[in-house]
């Protein structure tokens, strides 16, 4: 029991020397933009909405939330076909919607080259380009040039004299 009286005054204690004598309310107590979102099938698509791809939504709906920079968002699933998207209190909630409802787009165009053979006629009043610096064009061919290891053959050197004795008998004695 002393134990317990213990744990609970040091807990107060630290409140009060942290300076935060009120607890940290979560998004269902403090309040906050909650908003939910529905999928719906695409034309021609009538099996586009599975788990797979709901899981997906989820994942892209808070990498959007997360960079807004709000924290403890909550994202989820409810049923087969609705988000749930919790925002805290303190976060601009038209931002938030716009950016969490936009759906995204990725647009391809084709790059059309067409090749005659024939140079580029000139304009003329072009002029040419200067040439680099002579350093400047060594510099491009070395970084041109794959690099190569040229083995360097190398005579085999001698080995080191033997230390001379000290104050010793001599091997040949």
């Amino acid at each position: 029991m002393a134990v317990i009286l213990i744990a609970i005054a040091a807990l107060t204690g630290g409140m009060f020397v942290s300076g935060h004598t009120t607890p940290r309310l979560g998004i269902d107590l403090a309040g906050g933009t909650s908003f939910t979102l529905e999928a719906k099938n695409q034309p021609g698509k009538p099996n586009a909405i599975n788990t797979d791809n709901m899981n997906t939504a989820v994942g892209i709906i808070e990498r959007r939330v997360n960079g807004l920079g709000v924290s403890e968002a909550e994202v989820q699933t409810q049923g087969d076909k609705h988000i749930i998207v919790n925002i805290p209190k303190g976060t601009n909630a038209k931002q938030a919607r716009q950016q969490v409802g936009t759906t995204a787009q990725l647009y391809f165009r084709p790059v059309v080259t067409t090749t005659s053979g024939q140079k580029t006629p000139e304009k003329p009043n072009s002029t040419p380009a200067r040439r680099p610096a002579p350093a400047a064009r060594a510099r491009t061919r070395a970084a041109s040039r794959p690099a190569r290891r040229r083995p360097r053959h190398r005579p085999p050197r001698p080995p080191p004299p033997a230390p001379a004795p000290r104050g010793g008998p001599s091997p040949r004695d």
